[in-house]
Formats: structure tokens, sequence, C-alpha cells
């Protein structure tokens, strides 16, 4: 029976796409759910939810000040390596995992 239910979420989703050009599918932040709907609908949405939770910083130079933040710390624990005030064990232990980055080009 679930199946089925779920079958035919599937299918309508599939329809909406196929038919309508004005509908995009985009993955939130949050949860990592997708959201269908209207670009600009989802464009309100977005400017909304950041100016609400104040927890993004919009990048307007193209620049994103996280991936050097990445290369800071990545170079701070090469250092650390280098002068032996840290062992590789522990360096890996607090180490950014690459994998489970987000918003680093």
């Amino acid at each position: 029976m679930r199946a089925k239910h779920e079958y035919k979420i599937v299918s309508s989703i599939q329809h909406l796409v196929c038919c309508r050009s004005d509908i995009v599918i985009h993955r939130t932040d949050t949860n990592k759910v997708f959201y269908i709907g209207k670009p600009a609908d989802f464009a309100r949405k977005e400017e909304e939810y950041m100016l609400e939770t104040e927890t993004y910083q919009e990048i307007i130079d193209g620049c994103c000040p996280l991936a050097n933040n990445l290369h800071a710390v990545q170079t701070i624990l090469t250092h650390l390596l280098t002068q032996k005030a840290l062992m590789k064990q522990q360096s890996n232990r607090i180490s950014p995992k690459l994998n489970n980055l987000e918003g680093v080009v």
C-alpha cells in the first residue's frame, strides 16, 4: 500500500517536471529535501529564510570566505604537524572532512 502511494507521488512529480517548463526542482538546505515550484517563489523563500535566520552571508564578489577559512585551517594543521606540535592521528581527527563540507568550492 505504501509503495503504491509513493509511486503515485513520484509519477505526479515526473508529470509536473515534464509538462511544466516554469517549475524547478531545487535541493533545500534544511533536511536535504527537495523544493518543487516556481523559481521566483523559491528565490523569495530563500531571501526570507536568510533574513530571518541571519545564518548566511551573500557572496557578492565571487570570493567564498569558507574556502579561505578551509585553506587557513589546513595550513595551520600542516604547520603544527611539521613542528611536531600535533601527531598525524590528532591532525586527522580534527581536520575538516571534505566530503561533509557544504558551500566550499
